[in-house]
Formats: C-alpha cells, structure tokens, sequence
C-alpha cells in the first residue's frame, strides 16, 4: 500500500513542480539595503518600485521572469555617480499586481510612461534587460520625447534566432525523423520520452506536430540555449499551455537563472530564492501565460530606425539565449547606436560582470549621450 501512495505523491509533486516555500515579502530584495520599496498604482496595476538618489533619473526595467532584483548590483553604483535611479516590479512579475491582462508590447510602453508620469519625470534615460528592453526600446519609438537614451543590456526585440546547422542534423530534421518513423511503424501517436538532446527533440515534435504526441517525459533534457525554452512555447498552445506552467517549482527556476549566466557556478542559492518567490505566487503562472501570448519578442523588426534617442547596446559574449549577432544586428539598425560587449558573460550580463556594466553604463550616462554615435572609446 505504501508503494502506490507513495507513488501518487511523487507524481503530484511533479505534476505540481516540487513547489518549495518561499521566502516572505519581508526578506525580499530591496531588504537589507539601504533602499526601500513602495507601491503605487499605475495605468490600473498596484506597481512595488524603488526610486532613490538625486540628478537626472534613470529607469532600469527587467526581464520576463525577473524583478526589479536583476539590478540589484548596479543601482546603488548609478544613484552613487549622480543619478536618481528607479526600478520596479513591471506588471505581471516580482510583486506587483499580476492581472488576466494586458501583456502586450504597447501595453507595458503605456505602463512605464505612466510610472514616470506619477512620479514627475518628463524624460529619462531607460536601461532595459532582455524582455525589458524590448520595453524601452517601444517607448523610444511611441513616445519619444520621453526618452533622452536607452541602454539595451542582452534585449529581444529581433527574436531570438541562430542560423540553423547544416542539414540533415537541424532540430525540425530530427523531429520530421521522429514522425517518419512513427509513420513506418503505423503509430499515430504516442509518448515521446527523451533523453538530453533526445529531450529537445522530442519537443520538437510536440510543438511542430502536436496531434502526434500525447504526452512528454523529458529527461535532463536540453534545449534551453539560444532558443526560447521549450516549456514557453508550449504555454501558447490553447488547451496544454495552463498544464505546462504547473512546472515551475524552484528547481527549474534555478536551472533557468544558471542557464543565463556564463559561469552557473556564480548564481547562489538566496539568488534562486528571490527569483522563486514570485514564481510561487498563484497568480505567476496565468501571468506569465498572458505575457507568453500577448508579448511580441520580434516587434522591433522593421522598426529600429524610428529610435532616435542615443542608444547604448550592451551584451554578455557568451549570450545563450539571445546571441551576439543579434546585438550587432540591434545597434546597426538604430541611428545614434554603440555596440560593446562583456567578455565571459552571459545573458544575465548585469548581474553576472556587474564592475563591467555599470563602468559602461555610467560613462554612456556621463559622456555618451551628446556624442553617439561618435566613437565613445568605452574601456575596462
């Protein structure tokens, strides 16, 4: 008796994402610094921010499954040079309200406009990561006159696509393989269980040919590099896409957070802690589900030479989730642009090589803006 019990609990846990508890509001980021958090409510959602320091402000956006505890290591060091540094919590993530919607790109452009209309800013300059970036690049293009510069640290904003490898070994090869097979075999559908790159494929298969698989087992599997997660992708699909974000236990929040970074190792466990602790929140999984949907993560394609503020393209070398090329790709389309990179670091590069970025940030804030895209001589 005690086997199948035990069997049944095991299987809850999974289906429930082996959910730990999580770490109270009170010992969430900004505790312990010498910044404090407040609420405000901004274009119908209850916003957590921080805004500190004097001078010209600067409003630092994250990224999507992030808060505003990714700059963690680069606030005090902006608002000590002489700035007024904000940062929050964008709708859907961290603490702040996490409604059905909306999620979409022009949405989260209204949302932070009206963050600096309640707190009085005209203009500034916004620094956005990842997700975030792709934010303040939409408000550079929608409203310009409130923007004097952005700095897009690993932003999307041109997908997140490498050039496939040379047939007959690309991921949709394999997948067709898989499905020939199946074919041969007179199976019409099945469950996939795959091991590592077995694991990537087989989820291959159930995105791009979803009536042939009834169910995943992905063992170790990879295939959260450079390409979007496939766990994300398949939180679009209509009917599995609730299911799947039942999967997000503190566990693959921390196999994700590593994954951005080029060295894990430097990813700590009170890291993985404040990155779960919205994770756990009832409300994380629909909110994510709305983003996942509602967001585009190629809108700026097309669009990169409507940005007329002088911009800053920052990047991590060893990016494995949006590459490098794409970086060039985003600083060679924007008018007044400079590309630099950090060597040794990955996408979460401002949090990973934070010395690095905040030189670079703090001399575009002091010296680059006037003179993009003249050669800013940006040095370690």
């Amino acid at each position: 008796m005690r086997r199948p019990l035990a069997l049944v609990a095991l299987l809850l846990c999974v289906v429930g994402g082996c959910r730990a508890p999580a770490l109270p509001e009170a010992q969430l980021f900004p505790a312990g610094t010498q910044f404090t958090a407040r609420y405000l409510p901004v274009d119908g959602t209850r916003i957590r921010y921080l805004d500190t320091g004097h001078g010209p402000p600067v409003v630092f956006l994250h990224g999507l499954g992030a808060s505003m505890y990714a700059w963690r290591k680069n606030l005090a060091a902006v608002a000590a040079a002489g700035f007024r540094v904000i940062a929050f919590d964008n709708r859907g993530f961290g603490l702040s309200d996490k409604p059905p919607a909306p999620y979409d790109n022009a949405a989260y452009a209204r949302l932070a406009v009206a963050l600096m209309d309640s707190l009085e800013i005209p203009d500034a300059v916004l620094v956005g990561h990842s997700m975030g970036g792709a934010i303040a690049a939409e408000v550079a293009i929608a409203y310009p006159q409130r923007v004097r510069g952005l700095v897009l640290v690993g932003s999307v904003g041109l997908g997140a696509r490498e050039p496939p490898p040379p047939a007959p070994y690309d991921n949709a090869a394999y997948a067709r393989l898989a499905v020939a097979l199946m074919d041969s075999l007179e199976i019409p559908d099945a469950v996939l269980v795959g091991h590592s790159m077995g694991g990537a494929i087989a989820a291959e298969v159930a995105i791009a040919y979803p009536q042939r698989v009834r169910g995943l087992v992905l063992v170790g599997s990879v295939g959260l590099g450079a390409r979007e997660p496939p766990l994300f992708r398949t939180a679009r699909w209509p009917v599995l896409g609730r299911f799947a974000l039942a999967f997000r236990g503190r566990g693959f929040t921390g196999r994700l957070l590593r994954a951005t970074y080029f060295d894990p190792g430097k990813v700590t466990e009170a890291d993985v802690d404040q990155y779960y602790a919205p994770v756990a929140q009832p409300e994380y999984g629909r909110a994510l589900l709305g983003v996942l949907r509602q967001f585009r993560f190629a809108a700026l394609e097309g669009r990169l030479d409507r940005i007329a503020a002088p911009t800053l393209v920052l990047w991590g070398e060893e990016d494995r989730w949006v590459p490098i090329g794409l970086g060039r790709a985003l600083a060679a389309g924007i008018t007044r642009s400079a590309f630099v990179s950090v060597p040794r670091a990955g996408h979460s590069v401002q949090e990973e090589s934070p010395e690095d970025v905040n030189h670079l940030i703090i001399r575009f804030l002091k010296d680059g803006l006037p003179r993009v895209p003249a050669d800013l001589a940006f040095g370690h």
